[in-house]
């Protein structure tokens, strides 16, 4: 016999509150207490027998009525749709075209196609009622039924920017792990570093998104979400070891279950299939029969002789490659800031849109800046006298090059212009040098008083600088202009302009710098660690301009 606050806590769970709001309807003196002492006493509750049975008795009901109004919904469309097609037809056949009944079938018969499936989401004992309408676009919506289908076991999502790939698949895993026990997740990025802001954070949103995120644990050391009500836990390592073998991953065992997903986000950055293959054989064991699904998601290479390009172009069973484009999101889900950035990108360069929205491989070779808005010539007198917009950036450096980049950018016309450089190794590196010397440069400059963006990670040197009477800053580095972001920003110009003269190491570098090549020869997006001096001193500079979206 459950107790009025029992009784009350199982109506709430059966109306869709989470386990932490049910909680707090049922026990209104929790509402002062910490989320996470909420949330342990409502998962003991949700433990006990009775209360279990209770929710899911309450549930099935609430189920059952969903599927029978959503079934006369559909029943009501049919029947409008079939009405309208007739008369359509009959008119037709007269030789007229009826526009109303036409545009009344094309609609209704529109919506019947977009309809999900009849899944409830129940598995294993845990009912979930998840309209995917309202949480996936409509180019995933015939994907879902294959992916509840087990049709394939390897997913390729690929798209530019805008096209919903990721949110897709941070839900396909939230749905799985919240529905049916013992299947456990395993989300990757190439690099640790990346995880708590790229698959972490989406997770995390497709859990609020689904109305479950108060019902996992989201732990940060380790990296993991743990759903309280099944158990299953949603792990994130980055592939900082090539080799899976050598890495945690080898000793990747779910207490309960199985690991049922893999995904690999932004595919493109890791070292080949090869490495893809490696990880699914370490980890996908334990389940027997049962079903697995693996998922990469990316946006297509500039190559098209990336390894994410010729791969996904290879048959293989139990393989599907997906394509998605931002046009195919609402728009409110977009907004209209990323559209009018859509739009101006493609008026202004066509080939960088192809590439970052229309998700096209738009070159073949491996170079991390298009060499066709490349110019190495020198610059006139009359050019640097038009110019005015003017940007100091620093990288530091001691065994690679120290490097101080003067630039200048034509907003108007988008064009980056290299102008002077200045560059040391060794003990000539030192801030005790490189200090007077910036401060001499910029005294024939007349810019005495301009900012120098320089590498953050250099807090002595920027210190140093500062206590010398320089104005220098810590370039950002995250988000829009993290080191990937300011590659996409350098590919958007019209034109970088390069004097060779006056900057013969970025002369040098910028034409030859390339993405990293596996032993193998698999072209990947892995920006280089070496000979990048002067672009990232380029990119520091420009951090301000980047951030303005400009």
């Amino acid at each position: 016999m459950l107790t009025a606050p029992q009784e009350k806590y199982c109506q709430a769970r059966a109306r869709g509150l989470s386990q932490r709001q049910a909680y707090r309807e049922a026990y209104p003196k929790s509402v002062k207490w910490k989320d996470s002492a909420v949330d342990s006493q409502a998962c003991r509750l949700e433990k006990l027998p009775e209360v279990s049975a209770r929710v899911k008795e309450l549930q099935d009901a609430a189920a059952e009525q969903a599927v029978a109004s959503r079934a006369a919904v559909i029943d009501r469309m049919a029947a409008l749709n079939a009405h309208a097609s007739k008369i359509a037809v009959e008119r037709a056949r007269e030789g007229f075209i009826d526009k109303a009944a036409t545009d009344a079938m094309m609609a209704t018969g529109s919506k019947l196609l977009d309809v999900l499936p009849d899944d409830t989401g129940k598995g294993d004992g845990i009912l979930r009622v998840y309209d995917f309408g309202l949480l996936i676009g409509r180019a995933f919506i015939d994907l879902h039924r294959s992916i509840i289908a087990h049709e394939f076991e390897e997913i390729w999502e690929e798209g530019g920017r805008g096209s919903l790939k990721t949110s897709h698949i941070a839900t396909e895993i939230v749905n799985g792990v919240t529905t049916v026990q013992g299947r456990n997740a395993l989300c990757m990025r190439n690099r640790t570093n990346k995880l708590r802001t790229s698959v972490y954070a989406e997770i995390k949103k497709a859990a609020r998104r689904m109305g479950v995120a108060d019902e996992f644990t989201w732990g940060k050391s380790p990296l993991q979400a743990v759903h309280r009500t099944t158990g299953n836990v949603i792990y994130f390592f980055g592939a900082d070891n090539v080799n899976p073998e050598d890495s945690p991953l080898k000793g990747l065992a779910p207490e309960e279950g199985y690991i049922a997903y893999v995904w690999f986000e932004e595919a493109s950055q890791f070292p080949g299939y090869r490495y893809v293959r490696n990880v699914k054989q370490t980890v996908l064991r334990g389940g027997g029969d049962l079903p697995t699904w693996t998922f990469l998601s990316y946006n297509p290479p500039v190559s098209a002789n990336a390894w994410v390009n010729r791969e996904s172009k290879q048959p293989q069973e139990g393989r599907t490659v997906h394509r998605s484009h931002w046009t195919d999101a609402p728009r409110a889900w977009l907004g209209e800031a990323f559209i009018a950035v859509a739009e101006a990108l493609k008026a202004r360069n066509p080939k960088a849109y192809r590439h970052e929205y229309d998700g096209v491989a738009t070159g073949t070779g491996a170079n991390v800046i298009d060499p066709e808005i490349i110019e190495v010539r020198p610059i006139t007198d009359e050019e640097r006298e038009a110019l005015d917009n003017i940007a100091h950036g620093v990288d530091a450096g001691s065994v690679h090059p120290w490097v101080h980049e003067r630039v200048a950018y034509d907003v108007d016309e988008h064009v980056l212009w290299f102008l002077d450089e200045d560059s040391a190794t060794g003990s000539e590196a030192h801030d005790t040098k490189t200090a007077p010397l910036l401060a001499e440069r910029l005294e024939e400059w007349d810019e005495e008083d301009a900012d120098l963006w320089c590498d953050s990670a250099a807090k002595g040197m920027i210190l140093y600088y500062q206590q010398q009477g320089i104005h220098a800053r810590k370039a950002y580095k995250q988000g829009v202009n993290s080191p990937s972001e300011r590659v996409r920003w350098f590919n958007r110009l019209t034109k970088i302009v390069i004097d060779p003269n006056t900057c013969p190491l970025a002369a040098e570098q910028i034409p030859a710098l390339e993405y990293v090549i596996t032993p193998s020869g698999d072209i990947t997006e892995t920006l280089p660690k070496v000979d990048d001096d002067t672009l990232d001193a380029a990119g520091y500079a420009a951090s301000v301009w980047i951030r303005q979206g400009l």
